[in-house]
């Protein structure tokens, strides 16, 4: 099941319920639904789980900005960077802030980096 959560600009504040919101069209949310028109709706960033977790345990979402420790071969440190997780070309990626540098993150090879969500 998709988890999404949603930022309000207005209110600067995250929205967050257990129940998985409701696709239609744009976004509609079960329990927002009576809070927020359709024209509230500008004032919100969603964002969805990407079924993964840091190291810590927390899990991210995309849009979360993240600590990366890069390892290779091992416990040989490669590459340290802060990036942005985000949806591109069909799965998630962590995109660097200050280089073209980006990872796929996957359940797969996540076990190669450590991981810590900033925001």
């Amino acid at each position: 099941m998709k988890k999404f959560k949603a930022w309000d600009k207005e209110k600067r504040m995250w929205l967050f319920n257990e129940e998985p919101f409701s696709l239609i069209g744009e976004v509609t949310m079960f329990d927002l639904l009576k809070q927020y028109t359709i024209k509230d709706f500008d004032n919100l960033l969603i964002v969805q789980y990407t079924k993964l977790n840091d190291n810590l345990k927390n899990e991210l979402y995309e849009g979360d900005l993240v600590f990366v420790e890069e390892h290779y071969e091992g416990d040989i440190l490669y590459r340290r960077f802060v990036g942005k997780i985000e949806y591109d070309d069909g799965c998630y990626m962590i995109k660097s802030l200050d280089s073209d540098h980006m990872i796929e993150l996957n359940s797969m090879n996540i076990y190669n980096f450590y991981i810590k969500k900033i925001w």
